[in-house]
């Protein structure tokens, strides 16, 4: 009898990872249609590091994030820049993460409570949990948005450390413990996300296998070892990595300060758990501006009321108060006084929706094991809830996929929902000068530049779109513009040297493509514009060496092809006889 209902099990087991499997790609089928967005360029579409599989150097050299441009380039070398394969993977890693998540509250649920739930319904909570959160809509921005890879594959390796703990704790086996290990430092360089996993970890073995602290460092010190190590391995490499020239995150970031960045988390952090609540609407780019203290005290109250509660309810050793701790301490990575240049995005909700979407399935079940008595009615009821809110949210993932076909349309979107917003106003400009929509372009432009004066990209986007009209005066001025704002802007840099080269100014423009190129920017075009310039100013050889530099990046480049093919017929013409 029990080999019969251990096999029963296994099936139920396997239907519910089939369940989990259809569920997902019902919701993202149409994902596999989305193109590269924002980030994607320089991460994917204008990276050259992924174009190799020089593996391991090559990624490891004065990068932080190894293993995901590794992906990156795997993916390439399938299927070069054809968005398809980038998403299949994408979909692939976000089920692998729900089929963890899933692993975790099982195995919790008949390990650790057993006395409190029955089989059927440890299967039944963990299905709810593992299926919520693979269709909640607010995951798009971790698995269409291509680039936020990042996110979604550091949480797949973060449930699969939980998931190896786990095992380990219960038979101290030397395969979990190095599976926990090598999954946290894969996810460690995949994205600093994982620096938590050792706390989480932590306060899982005192939730629910130690009777205290020091009883879980006595009996699973092994573990929080080997975790320590590899936290000390991405230390190394994230100090031996090249700084950015202009910080975007950490205390060497100027726009905002430790402490203004932790006050205003307290409203990112609300936001959060609305959107993981009601996931409407959903924005690409919120870009809010940094408050003082007279508008956020409400949130800072909200949060202090909201940790303080978590942290009472975590010491009642439940898994509802281990759900809301481990919300918070998820967050720290981007919540923290650690400043980042965005106070929110989306993505960062990936793994802290799983804390969200555990306290609200095993609250909602107690709920009704206190209201219904009748098990098959509270069953039914409890599969009704879930049927309801998993077909809403995969309703609402599916239609929010269809935003990500085009930039212009994301874009668009992030204006209508967005209207302060100067990046998204720029960016849609943007669009319209690749769409050639010249006139359309201006007015976005010049409204993300009244909304945010000191932003260099709208002004090198208007220096484009008055080239485009031959107003190259104006074009020059806002060129300039951008670099009084941005001295050491390469492509600022680069638009002004065409601007002049446009103008027959071209031993000034010169000087402004050696500056691009200096600043890292060695795009072919550089380099064609540079010989055209060198070769209008009588230095033919340089001309022919700039232009052959620009053939190399882009052999498909006819213009390099022409320019020295008549610069050597011009060289030959002038050879004395």
């Amino acid at each position: 009898m029990p080999q019969k209902r251990q096999l029963t099990n296994r099936y139920l087991l396997m239907a519910c990872l089939a369940l989990l499997l259809l569920g997902s790609m019902i919701a993202y089928h149409n994902s596999f249609a989305g193109t590269f967005i924002f980030d994607d360029h320089t991460a994917i579409t204008d990276n050259g590091k992924i174009r190799s599989l020089a593996w391991p150097w090559q990624f490891l050299q004065n990068e932080r994030r190894p293993f995901l441009y590794l992906t990156f380039a795997l993916n390439y070398a399938v299927g070069q820049l054809d968005p398809f394969g980038y998403h299949v993977v994408n979909l692939g890693i976000h089920l692998l993460a729900g089929m963890l998540l899933f692993g975790i509250i099982y195995k919790t649920l008949t390990r650790y409570l057993a006395r409190l739930f029955s089989s059927r319904e440890a299967m039944g909570l963990s299905l709810s949990v593992g299926l919520l959160w693979l269709l909640h809509p607010v995951q798009t921005a971790s698995v269409t948005y291509l680039v936020q890879r990042a996110e979604s594959l550091s949480g797949m390796f973060y449930f699969l450390t939980v998931f190896s703990a786990i095992h380990f704790f219960h038979d101290q086996k030397k395969r979990w413990l190095i599976t926990a290990g090598m999954s946290c430092l894969l996810g460690g360089l995949t994205k600093e996300v994982i620096f938590t996993a050792p706390l989480v970890i932590l306060l899982y073995d005192r939730a629910f296998v130690a009777k205290s602290f020091r009883e879980s460092w006595r009996r699973h010190q092994t573990l929080y070892v080997v975790l320590s190590m590899t936290m000390l391995v991405m230390m190394t490499l994230l100090l031996s990595t090249q700084p950015e020239a202009v910080p975007t995150a950490g205390f060497g970031f100027k726009g905002t300060s430790p402490w203004q960045y932790l006050l205003n988390q307290s409203k990112s952090i609300c936001q959060y758990l609305k959107l993981s609540i009601w996931p409407q609407p959903l924005i690409f780019d919120y870009e809010w501006p940094v408050l003082g203290v007279a508008k956020l005290w409400p949130f800072v109250m909200f949060f202090l009321v909201m940790l303080s509660s978590a942290i009472i309810v975590y010491s009642k050793n439940s898994i509802l108060g281990f759900a809301a701790l481990s919300f918070f301490i998820l967050l720290l990575p981007s919540s923290s006084f650690i400043p980042l240049k965005d106070l929110v995005f989306e993505h960062r909700l990936y793994l802290p929706m799983s804390s969200v979407v555990i306290y609200f399935v095993f609250g909602g079940w107690w709920l009704l094991r206190q209201i219904v008595k009748s098990n098959s009615v509270r069953t039914f009821l409890g599969v009704a809830c879930v049927f309801v809110v998993a077909a809403g949210f995969g309703w609402l993932t599916y239609q929010r996929n269809k935003d990500y076909r085009s930039e212009f349309i994301m874009w668009q979107d992030t204006v209508q929902k967005m209207p302060e917003n100067s990046r998204a106003y720029n960016n849609l400009g943007k669009e319209f000068l690749e769409m050639e929509k010249v006139d359309e372009a201006i007015p976005y432009l010049k409204r993300s530049a009244q909304l945010n004066p000191t932003y260099p990209d709208c002004y090198v986007n208007l220096c484009t779109a008055f080239s485009k009209k031959a107003r190259f005066d104006d074009a020059l001025a806002y060129c300039r513009k951008a670099l009084d704002i941005a001295p050491d802007y390469a492509v600022a840099h680069n638009n002004l040297g065409a601007t002049l080269s446009s103008l027959g100014r071209f031993e000034e423009s010169i000087e402004h493509f050696e500056k691009a190129l200096a600043l890292g920017f060695r795009e072919p075009g550089v380099y064609l514009n540079l010989g055209i310039a060198q070769a209008q100013t009588g230095q033919p050889y340089r001309a022919i060496k700039s232009l052959e530099q620009s053939l190399r990046l882009d052999p498909q480049s006819q213009d390099a092809r022409v320019y020295i093919q008549q610069i050597k017929e011009k060289l030959a013409q002038e050879k004395p006889r």
